[in-house]
């Protein structure tokens, strides 16, 4: 598990209806990742927020386990020959990026990523309670010594002999020398008796405190799992009841997509861009934004940054140094690989929320593609709408862009952008909606000013 790399802040900010919207900013401090995510449903937002984690951290524990091997072995030509391979199958991953992808699922298991089906994680009490209990030895019933057998008259008093009768006096000193025996024999077993008695009483004394700190031990064990088995049962139907309510409004979103309700189109095309497959280093950041009367979608998307790029593409063994030589991309390559890769994810951006579009709700998407970098003068970090296009889903189906440049697809939709990608001059957004995440501010580039937004198109 990878918890201990997961951090969020939640909040709630007023939407421009005046409902309250969910917000949630989750991190995951190994890959360097972050997400803002964003619903109406606290308990569909935490379930996005559960898929995303586990998407994560999937990425994490193979990232972990490539670099634990690469430790480990010795550095020598063999490892850099493998560490040139890896370099090269990470630029040919990111050159790889296809515009057209397979449809791997269906709607109907997009929407069941949302729901929520587990059963209630926590252990009843009861459980542990029987658990610590067979651990909990009863205390043992003491030892008691046995006591000695008290002597018994008759077998130190004996009859006296003829001679002794007709003579008494001898009668006298036998019966004597008898009866001092016994009541020598009688007097070590009273004290005998005594001195075991007071021991068995001590042992018991001992048995019957230590049993009954032990019956006092085990009733406040039951108490306190039996406090803990009420608030488990309060938890446990808590959980139920939130579980069913958000199955109930994914159920009731479902069912809405069909009617193109803001909420549920968002919702779904969110599930579409989700299950997009990219390199691991890139961020999967967007929002979208839908106006069911001109059914047209935008999608402010974060783009990967040049930084997001691998600029290592050769290492080779250096035998009298022995040492690596690192061997990276040019810029011109990086900005190469750059252009075409965010070309690539905005036609396949468009090529997606078209094809998948099973209630027939969009007619138009407006993708605004944003990267984020470090201002050279302030040293902070700011977002800049570098592209922006719109496109038109009957003319977008209708073109083959397989076998065409990208940046010629772009150009062909008319799709706004100023100079190199690479350096980051912006643009303003063809349009936008009444987005209040700040951080798709208005760009300092254009033509089109601040208040220019969907409403005006």
């Amino acid at each position: 598990m990878s918890k201990h790399l997961h951090e969020k802040s939640a909040w709630i900010e007023n939407a421009p209806d005046d409902n309250e919207r969910h917000l949630i900013k989750i991190q995951h401090k190994g890959l360097g990742a972050y997400r803002i995510l964003k619903d109406f449903h606290s308990g569909l937002l935490n379930k996005k927020a559960e898929n995303q984690y586990h998407l994560w951290d999937k990425q994490w524990s193979e990232i972990s386990s490539q670099n634990d091997d690469f430790i480990s072995r010795k550095k020598n030509a063999a490892l850099a020959e493998e560490a040139t391979v890896n370099a090269r199958k990470v630029i040919q991953e990111i050159e790889d990026i296809a515009i057209e992808t397979p449809r791997l699922q269906s709607g109907d298991l997009y929407w069941n990523q949302l729901t929520d089906h587990s059963a209630f994680p926590e252990t009843d009490p009861a459980v542990l309670l029987e658990r610590e209990l067979l651990h909990f030895n009863e205390v043992p019933e003491p030892a008691l010594h046995a006591l000695p057998e008290k002597p018994d008259e008759a077998d130190f008093i004996s009859d006296l002999s003829f001679a002794a009768r007709k003579l008494g006096f001898l009668a006298d000193r036998k019966m004597a020398r008898q009866q001092k025996k016994y009541h020598e024999a009688m007097a070590k077993w009273e004290t005998q008796t005594a001195k075991l008695n007071s021991e068995n009483d001590n042992l018991l004394k001992i048995y019957r405190d230590e049993k009954s700190r032990f019956e006092a031990g085990r009733q406040q064990l039951i108490a306190k799992y039996e406090k803990a088995g009420a608030v488990w049962k309060r938890r446990k139907t808590e959980f139920y009841k939130n579980q069913n309510e958000l199955n109930a409004y994914v159920t009731n979103l479902r069912q809405s997509y069909a009617y193109h309700e803001p909420a549920a189109v968002v919702a779904y095309n969110e599930l579409i861009l989700n299950n997009t497959s990219y390199p691991s280093t890139f961020p999967k950041d967007f929002d979208l934004e839908y106006n069911p009367e001109t059914k047209m979608l935008v999608a402010e998307y974060i783009l990967p940054s040049p930084f997001h790029f691998p600029l290592l593409k050769e290492v080779k063994y250096n035998s009298s140094k022995k040492d690596f030589e690192n061997h990276y991309l040019s810029r011109e390559q990086l900005a190469g690989l750059f252009e075409t890769t965010l070309y690539k994810i905005t036609l396949r951006t468009l090529q997606e929320l078209f094809r998948f579009d099973e209630a027939h709700a969009i007619d138009t998407v407006v993708f605004n593609g944003w990267v984020e970098s470090i201002n050279k003068k302030t040293r902070k970090a700011v977002a800049e709408c570098i592209l922006s296009v719109k496109a038109d889903k009957s003319g977008f189906q209708n073109s083959n862009f397989t076998n065409v440049n990208p940046k010629t697809c772009f150009e062909i939709l008319n799709g706004s952008a100023a100079g190199h990608l690479i350096d980051l001059v912006p643009v303003n957004p063809i349009a936008q909606l009444n987005l209040y995440d700040k951080r798709f501010g208005p760009s300092h580039g254009g033509l089109l000013s601040e208040n220019y937004n969907f409403v005006s198109v």
